[in-house]
């Protein structure tokens, strides 16, 4: 009798334990679905994915929310996990992407947190980690430019802890579809179990693919941007980062070049193009007219030079009232070693 009361404890105990683990397991699969959710692409479980990535915590699951919405195309949902962010290098590179999607790359570029060109490539090379890696091709497939974009697929895929992530063949897949390689589609679906499907995102990438490739380094993102321009001028988020990209590395001449006044315009650029106009003393009713160059910014460009001339205490002063503006980036913006 004593034994079979020791039993059922032990038997009430176990369940009891086993009925606590579940439900902590399950309470944490709600509280960062994000987590479980990438884990799942990596095609990594529990422990692995806690010795890689740590335990997860708020910072993580916002760090893969992004990663997992940005796959999807999820723009409005990156826009909003993003809202808030004013530091990191990866909310900057997807809060980038989300809005060349959109079509407002180059009128939000200066409201938000821009390390330079790292907030539109992550780059990749000596140092890069996997996860950074991973996230790398993620614009360059949106772009069109699938060549970039299979690289960094297949790194990710090299690099990732199981060196099967559904998440980088499942791109590969996408990649080779849209490319038209049937052979090297079946591989990849073969692996995955599904072959691809055509959605409006690859019906219109597939518009932006260029007929003929460039050879150019991993690195230079403005050759790769300049082909895709060129292949298509309907591709307006390639045209809205080839300029932005000049324009983030202070590089006017380039931005002179690449810019195209038959193309829609953006404040941005009517401030860039001014920098350049007072250095030179271009000013001219076609050169103003060139840049679409409005009254307002004109005006608020001599209040800018007038401020900034007059040196005391200036910063401050136009830092409250020209925060937003290409002049207050190109003065003041400086890259530290991580830039």
């Amino acid at each position: 009798m004593k034994y079979l009361k020791l039993k059922y404890t032990f038997v009430a105990f176990t369940s009891l334990a086993l009925l606590s683990f579940g439900g902590v397991y399950i309470g944490k699969r709600i509280a960062f679905p994000y987590y479980y959710r990438y884990a799942k692409s990596i095609s990594v479980r529990g422990r692995q994915m806690r010795n890689i990535y740590g335990k997860p915590d708020r910072n993580l699951e916002w760090k893969l929310a992004l990663c997992v919405e940005g796959a999807e195309g999820n723009w409005d949902k990156i826009s909003e996990l993003t809202a808030v962010d004013r530091t990191s290098e990866l909310g900057t590179y997807f809060h980038n992407l989300a809005n060349a999607m959109k079509g407002c790359l180059a009128d939000s570029l200066m409201y938000y947190y821009q390390p330079f060109e790292r907030g539109l490539f992550i780059p990749v090379r000596e140092g890069s980690s996997p996860f950074m890696v991973a996230q790398s091709g993620e614009v360059w497939y949106r772009l069109g430019a699938m060549t970039m974009a299979e690289h960094s697929a297949m790194l990710a895929l090299a690099f990732s802890p199981a060196k099967n992530g559904e998440k980088f063949i499942s791109r590969l897949a996408d990649i080779n579809f849209i490319n038209g390689d049937k052979r090297a589609t079946a591989k990849y679906a073969g692996l995955l179990g599904r072959y691809p499907e055509w959605s409006f995102d690859k019906a219109l990438i597939r518009t932006f693919i260029p007929k003929t490739d460039v050879i150019h380094s991993g690195s230079d993102a403005r050759t790769a941007l300049r082909n895709l321009v060129e292949a298509n001028k309907a591709n307006m988020a390639a045209y809205e980062y080839l300029l932005c990209y000049d324009l983030l590395v202070k590089d006017i001449a380039s931005f002179l070049r690449d810019y195209d006044s038959t193309m829609p315009s953006s404040r941005l650029y009517e401030e860039a193009a001014l920098i350049h106009l007072a250095g030179t003393n271009g000013f001219s009713l076609e050169t103003v007219s060139k840049f679409r160059i409005s009254q307002e910014c004109y005006r608020e460009f001599e209040d800018f030079t007038r401020i900034l001339q007059d040196g005391d205490d200036s910063f401050r002063i136009l830092q409250e009232k020209y925060p937003h503006t290409y002049w207050f980036y190109y003065k003041f913006a400086t890259r530290n070693e991580k830039n």
